[in-house]
């Protein structure tokens, strides 16, 4: 490495100074006062995740409860709810945090058999999936979910169905239903019912529900069908966005 003279650094000094603008990282000061939210705010002037974490704490400031917040939009995506992520969304609605949930078809899926009273159970991610399949237990990387629970999840989804009138829905409007029918305190889907915080599943043809509504599908006459149409989910989605106030961050 050819390093540059000094003269040169004195030319670009201008130029150096305007780049890092004086923002230096700074070392974290821990002491037996200090809280956590102490800690979070000095984050600010560290680096990487530790960085990213504050800023993650600003969204969250912007989240309390103010009438004149922007609409907040939470999208949900990966294991969350196998994963014991579930109640953290609950507390959210609850407190008036959130105002709109896009969700994965999985994540749904898993609500709603837990709130149909299935556990989900420790597990390792070294197991041999043949002999958990012939043991009825299906595996989400460490995590075991037994398959009696997907199959109530399903005959759940299919009487909802029956009670629904024949037409063409949103996710959104069918989530609501599915939401109204189970009635549990440990599901985000039916709280968010209660709340009348909406959730949109865009892909509830790629998860669990979707077979049960494939099912429905398959067996009802087409004078009859229940219809999940994605389209009405963007253009609602869009509805919601464009009469959405703005504000950065």
């Amino acid at each position: 490495m050819i390093r540059k003279g000094k003269d040169y650094f004195k030319k670009e000094n201008n130029k150096k100074e305007a780049i890092i603008n004086g923002k230096i990282v700074n070392s974290i000061y821990l002491n037996d006062k200090t809280r956590i939210v102490d800690l979070v705010k000095q984050f600010e002037k560290t680096s990487f995740q530790s960085r990213n974490l504050y800023k993650a704490f600003q969204v969250l400031k912007l989240m309390e409860i103010d009438k004149d917040r922007p609409i907040i939009f939470f999208s949900l995506a990966g294991a969350m709810i196998p994963g014991g992520m579930k109640r953290i969304i609950i507390d959210l609605i609850k407190n008036n945090m959130i105002d709109v949930i896009i969700s994965t078809g999985a994540n749904i899926t898993h609500d709603i058999i837990e709130g149909l009273g299935y556990s989900r159970y420790i597990g390792s991610q070294n197991s041999n999936d043949e002999e958990l399949r012939r043991a009825g237990i299906c595996r989400i990387y460490d995590t075991y979910v037994l398959e009696d629970g997907f199959i109530a999840e399903e005959e759940f989804v299919l009487k909802t169905l029956s009670h629904m009138k024949k037409k063409e829905y949103s996710s959104r409007e069918f989530l609501y239903n599915l939401g109204k029918s189970l009635k549990s305190s440990s599901s985000f889907v039916s709280i968010a019912s209660d709340y009348g915080i909406p959730i949109f599943c865009p892909a509830l043809n790629d998860c669990d529900i979707g077979i049960a509504l494939t099912c429905h599908y398959a067996k009802s006459n087409p004078n009859e069908r229940i219809i999940i149409n994605p389209i009405r989910d963007n253009y609602e989605i869009y509805q919601i966005y464009s009469k959405a106030k703005r504000q950065e961050l």
